[in-house]
């Protein structure tokens, strides 16, 4: 039988970082110093199988894009937050998150490179930010692209990423995952701040919007967690050369096949994984939602939640 070939569309564009150098390098390396301080150098690959160091190149790989993306992102909810005049120390905050994620990138990439190079990832450069109706009400767009980056993608990566954190055992991994769990603490915080602000200006109908655009979120979670409860090898379509599905969410790396060995690069086995995941939606993002008057599952169930 022959195996069949993920075809990326023409418009997909290769992702690639890197620095310019100089002066710029200079400002970027005075305001983050700890990227440097890391443990660079140390890591031993000499008692990993081949695949399981291919498996650690896709996977950070993928991490990269995926902090990349979710920098995008908070750029685009900064703009929105400025254009509604959200408190300015609220602003002041969500101006950090794009510095962080760009940390976290490049903390990705160089792990990467000692893991032997990055894998080819290609991508849509239109998907790259969440897609919001033009004509919304500007209020009603921000708190929309709230919800969705903050309220439920940045709040449930943050335990998922701890618990990654806590499961690594080799010295680089560790340090790296320890800086962006610290990064990210306020990222999973400021949607709900958000919400305590303006979460009265909203109708039941404008609710529902808004509960509509987390259960959709949500759901991404799902059918992304799921793909790890399948035989591995099953339900991959990122592999080398591939594109990540335009539905993932930040958030999702830290995770391994179950016949992987248990952590050794950096991804938590499933059994850990996903009994950590589901957790984290109920605590990290349903239960503060419903505490703020939003319950996605008034929009459709959650299967499990």
């Amino acid at each position: 039988m022959a195996t069949s070939t993920l075809r990326v569309p023409d418009h997909f564009e290769p992702f690639d970082i890197g620095l310019l150098g100089g002066p710029g390098e200079q400002v970027y390396r005075k305001a983050r110093p700890e990227v440097d301080a890391m443990p660079w150098g140390t890591l031993d690959l000499s008692g990993f199988p081949e695949a399981t160091i291919a498996r650690a190149r896709r996977v950070w790989t993928m991490a990269a894009f995926q902090e990349y993306r979710t920098g995008a992102a908070c750029s685009l909810a900064l703009q929105h937050l400025f254009r509604v005049q959200a408190p300015v120390d609220l602003i002041g905050v969500a101006t950090r998150f794009p510095l962080d994620e760009i940390v976290h990138v490049e903390l990705c990439g160089r792990l990467v490179a000692e893991l032997g190079g990055a894998m080819e990832l290609r991508h849509d450069p239109a998907s790259l930010v969440p897609r919001l109706q033009p004509d919304m009400d500007p209020l009603l767009q921000c708190a929309e692209i709230i919800m969705r980056v903050f309220c439920v993608g940045e709040a449930v990566s943050i335990p998922i990423l701890r618990a990654s954190w806590q499961h690594a055992q080799i010295p680089l991994i560790r340090a790296i995952l320890g800086r962006i769990v610290k990064d990210e603490a306020v990222h999973g915080q400021l949607g709900f701040w958000f919400l305590d602000w303006c979460g009265d200006a909203f109708d039941a109908d404008e609710r529902a919007y808004l509960e509509g655009a987390a259960h959709r979120e949500i759901s991404k979670l799902l059918q992304s967690w799921s793909r790890f409860e399948r035989p591995a090898g099953q339900g991959d379509d990122t592999s080398a050369g591939g594109a990540p599905d335009p539905d993932d969410v930040p958030g999702a790396f830290g995770l391994s096949d179950a016949s992987d060995d248990a952590g050794t690069l950096g991804w938590m086995p499933v059994d850990i994984y996903l009994p950590t995941a589901h957790k984290a939606l109920d605590d990290a993002v349903l239960a503060p939602l419903l505490a703020r008057g939003f319950d996605p599952r008034r929009h459709a169930p959650i299967p499990g939640h």
